[in-house]
């Protein structure tokens, strides 16, 4: 069984009382809120003599930054705020008492746990790139400092600007960016203070070590989306939203801008869309406008605009920001999607067909 509770996301709303309880801190009261589900949960299992044969892995997907390091949520930055979450495993049968594993371990080592768990054999899980905890809480192995792999692509992605890896180990977090960062987890949890400028051999080092996992797994990484084929380049050249652009997100270029220096942008372009979701166009427009003035190649701008205007029932100015947001990234099936529905607001079923059916050409999957 796979129990999935996804209250602790923004907005922070969590019902009573834990709203009145949490009220300075509503994140808060949604861990608490999904904290007494799980409890209910157990409760219902003891009481049905089931609880004591389960095996049991509570884990959370990502943490929140609330406001460290200047993001308020998560996914942008691969600092511990984020990283650092709760992994509980129980085993099936009277426990001996609880052991804690003080070694960095990762997600990707869920699904080897439950393998080994369900005695599934190992020829049948050897491409699995995590390791089982079962294995790594024996004493011979509890020596072992194996580093774990972090990523986030998002501000490359969405944006242009440059991905950020990193490796972790039980000392050390070296983070991989234009200005790379290292912190002392020991001595610095929060990793406040960059050691990367006065620690040269060392952040070598863990570099070096990072191109070694890379390596590995070659060709299981994360990839720039693959350009249109010709057809559906000629399609969108007939209706107009294609240019000689190449979306800056599919460009390798080293000289892409750092996200520590972007973070600024990214809470403006959040702040936009929850303008709009509250009914604000008129301020989310202007907030919008003055991006794309510091900004002019990100195709999230145009796109965000063309769903403001959309929002507000201003259809036809929608079509030319879509437009735009496709003339910049030729990937983005979201711009298609946002055209077919202009024009369909406009009475113009011929070219919302066509766009959608572009749309569906360029991401079959999009259900």
């Amino acid at each position: 069984v796979w129990l999935h509770l996804y209250d602790p996301h923004s907005p922070y709303r969590p019902p009573e009382p834990y709203r009145s309880k949490y009220a300075g801190h509503p994140y808060d009261g949604e861990i608490a809120f999904d904290d007494a589900q799980v409890g209910r949960v157990f409760t219902r299992l003891n009481e049905m003599h089931r609880f004591d044969a389960m095996a049991i892995l509570l884990l959370s997907d990502h943490g929140e930054s609330l406001g460290e390091h200047g993001e308020d949520e998560h996914g942008f930055f691969i600092y511990n705020s984020t990283l650092h979450v709760p992994l509980i495993l129980k085993l099936p049968g009277k426990s001996p008492g609880p052991r804690t594993f003080a070694l960095p371990v990762s997600a990707v080592d869920v699904a080897p746990t439950i393998a080994q768990l369900c005695e599934i054999p190992s020829a049948e899980t050897r491409s699995f790139q995590g390791r089982s905890l079962l294995q790594a809480l024996l004493p011979a192995t509890s020596g072992e400092d194996a580093s774990v792999y972090v990523e986030s692509y998002y501000p490359r992605d969405s944006f242009g600007w440059h991905e950020l890896r990193g490796l972790l180990n039980s000392r050390f977090a070296y983070v991989d960016a234009p200005r790379q960062e290292l912190y002392d987890l020991q001595h610095d949890p929060g990793e406040r203070h960059n050691l990367a400028p006065t620690h040269a051999s060392l952040v070598a080092s863990l570099h070096e070590r990072l191109e070694e996992v890379e390596s590995r797994y070659a060709g299981q990484t994360a990839s720039s989306p693959a350009p249109p084929d010709p057809e559906t380049v000629e399609r969108l050249r007939s209706l107009g939203y294609m240019s000689l652009q190449s979306s800056p997100a599919t460009q390798d270029d080293p000289r892409r801008a750092d996200p520590k220096d972007k973070i600024e942008i990214l809470h403006r372009i959040l702040r936009a869309s929850d303008l709009r979701r509250l009914g604000k166009y008129a301020e989310a427009e202007e907030l919008l406008a003055t991006v794309e003035r510091r900004e002019p190649g990100l195709y999230v701008v145009p796109f965000e605009r063309g769903e403001n205007f959309l929002a507000s029932a201003k259809p036809q100015e929608a079509l030319a920001e879509f437009g735009k947001a496709l003339s910049l990234n030729p990937t983005f099936d979201q711009a298609l999607l946002g055209l077919g529905r202009a024009h369909f607001m406009l009475g113009q079923d011929k070219p919302a067909a066509e766009s959608l059916e572009l749309a569906l050409r360029m991401n079959p999957r999009n259900f």
